[in-house]
């Protein structure tokens, strides 16, 4: 069976392994992945973080059965896997891939989506849920879509047991301080102990917003902190683990026209 995994990446000092899943159900205007596709934890990507859009990203062409997916995951041996990209929880083999590494490998299994769709979560041991904005009109602009299921459905995690955290990109003049305070208070709402991450704001495509600087991001930070037990952030800070990817390989990445072609279909994301 053909998924929807375009990408996998792996940190060898860690055991970590990144499954990246193509097609979403909203639409995001500073989604990363319209600048790049391929894990931007890559070593060889870490840069373009701070480097000027030039236009939009070709999307994958390229993608993994369900045979393949494990094969690979087997020879890895991960002890934890996180499935992100655009939104994984749309994958049909999403459950079974997560109960297959859970019975071989007891891998913690970690989820971020952006919490519209509810997929089986048996075998996921932690959702990270990418909460875009409160105010609902805002969020429709931004995505196209309502944020009033994602909200319901954050509820609803939570008070399934699995451990939740949410997460937040700061968009200067558009996603600040401000609409973070109204999500703090939502979050607060149902827990304040869950973890609220800020992640600054990379330009992408044609989006006329600045760069997040990190006084943009520490002060979203402190107005969280008004409701919130547990904020975090990255500093501009050097990381200590690398990331390779393993498909497509980092030769096929330097050179796509030399990889092997492979079927390609349009995804199914609703």
């Amino acid at each position: 069976m053909l998924t929807n995994v375009y990408n996998i990446a792996f940190a060898e000092s860690t055991r970590q392994a990144y499954l990246h899943f193509w097609g979403c159900n909203i639409r995001c205007k500073g989604c990363i992945l319209r600048k790049i596709p391929y894990d931007s934890m890559l070593d060889r990507n870490m840069h373009l973080y701070l480097a000027e859009p030039k236009g939009e990203a070709a999307p994958p062409n390229r993608f993994l059965d369900l045979e393949s997916v494990m094969g690979i995951l087997s020879d890895l041996r991960p002890t934890s896997v996180i499935f992100e990209g655009q939104e994984a929880s749309l994958d049909p083999c999403f459950a079974l891939i997560a109960k297959t590494l859970h019975q071989r490998f007891k891998t913690q299994n970690i989820l971020l989506t952006n919490g519209l769709n509810m997929p089986d979560l048996s075998h996921v041991d932690k959702v990270a849920v990418g909460l875009k904005c409160f105010d609902e009109d805002l969020h429709i602009d931004y995505t196209g879509f309502s944020n009033r299921q994602i909200l319901s459905n954050f509820r609803r995690i939570h008070a399934s047991g699995i451990a939740i955290l949410a997460e937040t990109v700061i968009i200067p003049g558009y996603i600040d301080d401000e609409e973070v305070e109204k999500l703090s208070q939502f979050i607060a709402s149902v827990d304040r102990n869950i973890l609220y991450h800020l992640d600054a704001y990379s330009r992408v495509a044609e989006n006329h917003w600045q760069r997040a600087t990190t006084k943009d991001v520490e002060q979203a930070a402190v107005a969280a902190r008004r409701h919130l037990l547990n904020v975090h952030f990255l500093r501009d800070e050097p990381r200590e683990f690398g990331v390779k990817s393993i498909f497509p390989t980092e030769a096929e990445l330097d050179a796509p026209e030399l990889a092997p072609a492979v079927e390609t279909r349009e995804l199914v994301t609703t």
